[in-house]
């Protein structure tokens, strides 16, 4: 953001919502204000722009930041981060895929831990069909991109449509967990935009603190898989003559 020449002490609320942006500033050391409204969602803050540019002008503070340039590059790199969701999807579809795991296996409410927030999966003629908080009139259509990986996305014309904004790839991946019987337990969702920020959302109907028993038998079950490769590791080197 552009610095405004001297600190001045402001009051400051933004809003910012696809198909509404807004900017409010009050200066209380004045009987001053500026506020822009718009009906629009660009590629850019336009409303706080246009507002820190009045606030130049009504102050005379002289300032000769370009606003133009500024809301060019903005819109560039907003631009560019839409393509790369769109190029990343492209790049990871996978023609023909049967899904490893039965619809109706995947049916079913999915919580948050602190509880305040939920999923729902359900079916609706034939297809796989994600409800955030159980709102089915936007509920989204699941396609299957690999063994448990989902993804809802759909386009950025779409998203927007629906009053959406475009974020990372992986906002828009759900990956359902299985434990060591490869019974669905949960989904994983970066609902922050990156793989980093998974959240682990539980199956209703399991009991919670049951749960870390499941996860510790199926890290139990993949500890056994890798002290078995190391075995044979080991074997196959020493067959072979080399150091172990």
């Amino acid at each position: 953001m552009p610095l405004i020449n001297k600190p001045r002490l402001a009051l400051y609320h933004q809003g910012n919502l696809p198909g509404a942006t807004s900017a409010v500033y009050l200066c209380p050391k004045t009987p001053s204000g500026v506020v822009v409204l718009s009906n629009g969602y660009g590629f850019c803050d336009a409303p706080d722009w246009v507002a820190q540019l009045i606030i130049e002008e009504l102050f005379e503070i002289g300032s000769e930041t370009d606003y133009v340039a500024l809301a060019r590059d903005a819109a560039d790199a907003s631009k560019a981060i839409r393509l790369s969701t769109v190029q990343k999807f492209e790049g990871i579809k996978v023609g023909d895929t049967t899904p490893s795991t039965k619809q109706k296996e995947l049916e079913g409410r999915y919580h948050n831990a602190a509880g305040s927030f939920f999923v729902e999966i359900f079916s609706e003629k034939g297809d796989l069909r994600i409800a955030f908080q159980g709102q089915r009139g936007d509920a989204f259509t699941l396609r299957n991109l690999h063994g448990t990986t989902y993804t809802w996305f759909t386009s950025t014309r779409d998203m927007a449509q629906r009053g959406r904004h475009i974020h990372p790839a992986p906002y828009y991946n759900i990956r359902f967990q299985k434990d060591f019987a490869f019974k669905v337990v949960g989904l994983k969702w970066a609902h922050h935009g990156s793989d980093a920020s998974r959240e682990f959302f539980i199956k209703d109907g399991l009991d919670a603190s049951a749960l870390p028993r499941t996860l510790l038998w199926t890290l139990v079950s993949l500890g056994v898989g890798v002290v078995i490769f190391r075995i044979y590791v080991v074997n196959a080197r020493k067959a072979e003559g080399r150091k172990v």
